[in-house]
């Protein structure tokens, strides 16, 4: 598939009525396949529909050294930016399920696999969910084939996800499914894009249930005549949404908090439609990517206390 393919795919998704969390595109993607993507997300996003999209740009090259790879990567996708899209680097192998010969496969198959079998707040980086199934980024040999963060640094620092080695363990791992979003967003892992999503979801699915719904006014009178909903009908919208993304977001521990704010301050007297804006706040769970130890000697251990 190239990009003049893509948006006839990707309309043939929005029309479905087949469910679905995540699309993996598998062809080479480029900033061009960004942006096809990111607005067919935004179109998706206005009819309720809160899908992630993972990419893989293009395999480094059999006489390409890791540092010009790494560069012609980092350029190709330098303009790129998406709340919701990851892009994978390289390939890996897989062996066949009948013959075991290897085949190459787009390193998305493998992010976009393991994340479709975990949780939507569950980082795939995970180290103790195991190695990538199968998957070898050497050759037969055990000499290095396709790109390893681990030994050839620098995809990660510029939102490229990457496979990895881990010394002292067996098999391939994923380094982090970044998002190719602006830096300093707190959109930083799929994780995140995947948990307000769902958060989204749920909010559409219930609010949109109670559109055309008559509220009572409060009895407060604004400055230049503004009514606005009253504080029961505000907190009644709010306990309904948030109780189910308690249920299934907060309780079982995929977000820190999350919750529906129903503004009070919106102008509802007019009797040709009330237009109420609702803001979704989220509250991430902390991520460890790094335990930074000293090693020394002591007269007596320490007891750790928590923090203050």
């Amino acid at each position: 598939m190239t990009n003049s393919d893509l948006p006839a795919a990707l309309e043939a998704l929005r029309l479905t009525s087949s469910p679905f969390e995540a699309v993996l595109v598998d062809m080479e993607a480029d900033v061009d396949t960004v942006g096809v993507c990111h607005l067919w997300i935004q179109d998706m996003n206005k009819v309720g529909k809160f899908p992630t999209v993972v990419l893989t740009c293009r395999k480094r090259g059999a006489a390409e050294s890791e540092t010009t790879y790494k560069d012609a990567v980092a350029a190709i996708f330098d303009a790129a930016v998406s709340l919701d899209i990851v892009v994978c680097s390289d390939l890996g192998d897989i062996p066949s399920p009948i013959r075991g010969i290897p085949f190459a496969r787009a390193t998305g198959l493998f992010v976009a696999a393991r994340g479709m079998k975990i949780s939507v707040g569950t980082d795939p980086a995970y180290v103790e969910l195991g190695p990538l199934d199968s998957v070898s980024i050497t050759d037969a040999r055990n000499n290095p084939k396709y790109h390893n963060e681990d030994k050839y640094p620098g995809l990660d620092d510029v939102r490229i996800t990457t496979l990895r080695t881990i010394e002292g363990f067996e098999g391939v791992y994923i380094t982090n499914a970044n998002l190719i979003s602006a830096s300093g967003s707190d959109f930083v892992y799929w994780q995140h894009a995947r948990c307000l999503n769902l958060g989204c979801r749920v909010t559409y699915q219930l609010l949109t249930k109670k559109l055309s719904k008559g509220v009572r006014k409060s009895p407060q009178v604004g400055p230049g005549g503004e009514r606005y909903i009253d504080e029961a009908e505000a907190a009644k919208l709010e306990e309904l949404v948030n109780a189910e993304l308690d249920r299934q977001l907060v309780t079982p521990g995929e977000v820190d908090d999350m919750a529906c704010i129903i503004s009070r301050t919106d102008d509802i007297r007019s009797n040709a439609g009330a237009e109420v804006n609702v803001e979704l706040q989220s509250v991430s769970l902390g991520y460890v990517k790094k335990f930074k130890v000293a090693a020394g000697y002591v007269t007596a251990i320490e007891t750790p206390s928590a923090a203050q």
